[in-house]
């Protein structure tokens, strides 16, 4: 959404939702046919689906709106009017690693954490790049995992990180979507009691998301980032400019600067 509104803030659109511009949250599995189908009708150049789980909803749509474009991310649909967006998610992962395994060998410790949304492929990348990036510091270091099943459970999330920190882990990394809001919400809480803790937040830099206290601290050791915003403006660009690939794969990582760390 923050490269659409940055493509339409260049252009003088309004970025009012509904305007030149537009976004609709899926809550349930059933909601991504209706939804797509919805964006396409209404007109829209282009139509972007956030993540893997659209799937097989994008390669339905995409054939009921052929005159429509779509853009991807995580997945790969091969469909004349589709273009799809891949991550090297094992790149950054495999940097915030080497930071946990410091971060915590610094604070006299052997073990860090990893909690995931839903055990996939996709998931797995950002698991194998962390615990690649761990060994590379120390061969010996403990590396926890647990999934929890979802994209959208802060309550599990949160009951993952305590059993982690309570089983030693000074640094947890997650690739959990709004569920890794409970582990940052468990790390901040851990942090005011006199119990300093870390994470690794992941997508976009949350720094601003860990902070706690009077002084402003932050409980966000450093942050995976996958610049989709960077890669939505690019295919939304390439629609105005006339460029746009359909049936094509875009892969993004750390030498086009589509993944990486915070400065």
């Amino acid at each position: 959404w923050e490269g659409i509104v940055r493509w339409a803030e260049e252009n003088g659109y309004s970025t009012e939702n509904g305007k030149c511009i537009g976004y609709i949250q899926s809550s349930a599995e059933s909601d991504y046919v209706p939804n797509l189908s919805s964006m396409a009708d209404q007109g829209y150049d282009i139509v972007v689906a956030a993540g893997f789980l659209f799937k097989d909803s994008m390669d339905q749509v995409s054939k009921q709106f052929p005159d429509t474009k779509f853009f991807i991310i995580d997945e790969v649909v091969e469909e004349p009017n589709v273009v799809s967006g891949m991550f090297a998610a094992e790149q950054s992962s495999y940097l915030v690693g080497i930071a946990a395994a410091m971060q915590a060998k610094a604070e006299g410790g052997d073990t860090v954490g990893f909690v995931g949304g839903i055990d996939s492929e996709l998931i797995k990348a950002f698991q194998a790049g962390f615990e690649q990036g761990v060994w590379s510091v120390d061969p010996q270091m403990k590396v926890m995992v647990d999934y929890a099943g979802a994209f959208d459970d802060a309550a599990k999330g949160s009951s993952l990180a305590e059993k982690q920190y309570g089983a030693g882990a000074k640094v947890i990394y997650h690739a959990a979507g709004g569920t890794g809001a409970g582990v940052i919400k468990t790390a901040m809480e851990k942090a005011e009691a006199g119990n300093p803790v870390w994470v690794i937040g992941v997508d976009r830099d949350q720094y601003e998301d860990g902070k706690y206290g009077s002084e402003g601290k932050s409980v966000i050791l450093t942050s995976a980032l996958k610049k989709v915003d960077s890669a939505t403006y690019q295919v939304s660009k390439s629609v105005q400019d006339n460029t746009f690939e359909g049936g094509k794969t875009l892969m993004f990582d750390i030498s086009n600067e589509g993944v990486g760390i915070p400065a």
